[in-house]
């Protein structure tokens, strides 16, 4: 059926009985509208390929795509069939691109780019990414996320009671678009300049003499590695991390008889602290314990 559409006669079309019903606009070569025997209408756009096979591009959903639009998308089709081009083809090859232009594509590649790479917590980033940022926006176009969209996946989880998280994922985001942005895949980072929303509470603990004496001794018990009870205590003598007296080389731990090293200096050296640091009674001997420990 062939007749010029318009917007009276669509809005008076009824559905057939059974089947499909298909009325070419002699208004716009090549379009065509389609009605359902349930009700359902849509536009479609009829060509030839270059291989001379009748093909069949959709337009869209009427009413959502109303005659006038209906006409400009198929003209644009026409001009692109013309040149050489197929709108089937590329609509498909589309889909296929924007499969890579997901988050959840992104994330995966921070993860592996440079998280499994830089980061001994990429685990952390892995669970936290999986747990509370794909399942909000893995589908989503990265570029498409704006700071409106953070904020909002922020505040979901400080209204959850867990403002300390919604921190670290807030900066988790924050290093995935940072990762991005070198890799020239976006133009921005939302969260630049945004302030942690989260309010953390940060606990202190102190321990009692009587638990630093249970420590002292149970630390270095058989059934525990001695080298790692003398690593702990020497931890707690100085206050120093776990992963700085874990970083130690043996040379550092050989002047702690030098008279220059009573007073304790700290000496940055690449991004971990190098602690010369003046060790009397219990701390020299934890020192020299650790330092003969094999």
């Amino acid at each position: 059926m062939q007749r010029k559409l318009t917007d009276v006669f669509l809005k008076a079309v009824k559905p057939p009985a059974a089947g499909r019903l298909e009325i070419h606009d002699l208004g716009c070569t090549g379009l065509a509208f389609r009605v359902t025997s349930n009700g359902a209408c849509s536009w479609s756009f009829r060509f030839r390929d270059a291989g001379g096979a009748q093909t069949r591009a959709t337009v869209g959903r009427y009413p959502t795509v109303g005659l006038l639009d209906a006409r400009r998308i198929a003209d644009d089709m026409r001009r692109e069939v013309g040149q050489g081009g197929n709108p089937v083809a590329r609509k498909r090859q589309d889909r296929a691109d924007a499969g890579g232009k997901t988050f959840a594509a992104l994330a995966q590649r921070y993860l592996i780019e440079h998280a499994e790479r830089r980061k001994r917590s990429h685990q952390h980033d892995r669970r936290n990414l999986a747990k509370h940022v794909l399942p909000s926006w893995g589908a989503r176009p990265y570029a498409s996320i704006r700071r409106a969209d953070v904020i909002e996946l922020i505040e979901r989880l400080i209204g959850a009671g867990k403002p300390t998280l919604a921190n670290r994922v807030q900066s988790l985001i924050s290093g995935v678009f940072t990762f991005a942005l070198d890799a020239d895949l976006v133009e921005a980072n939302p969260c630049h300049r945004l302030k942690k929303r989260g309010v953390e509470n940060v606990g202190r603990r102190v321990l009692s003499d009587s638990e630093i004496r249970l420590f002292w001794s149970g630390i270095v018990e058989p059934e525990r590695s001695r080298r790692t009870g003398l690593g702990l205590r020497l931890a707690l003598l100085l206050g120093a991390r776990v992963g700085e007296i874990a970083g130690l080389a043996r040379c550092e731990l050989a002047h702690i008889d030098d008279p220059a090293a009573r007073h304790g200096r700290s000496r940055r050296r690449g991004s971990r602290t190098d602690a010369t640091i003046c060790c009397r009674c219990r701390r020299s001997r934890a020192i020299r314990s650790l330092n003969c420990c094999r």
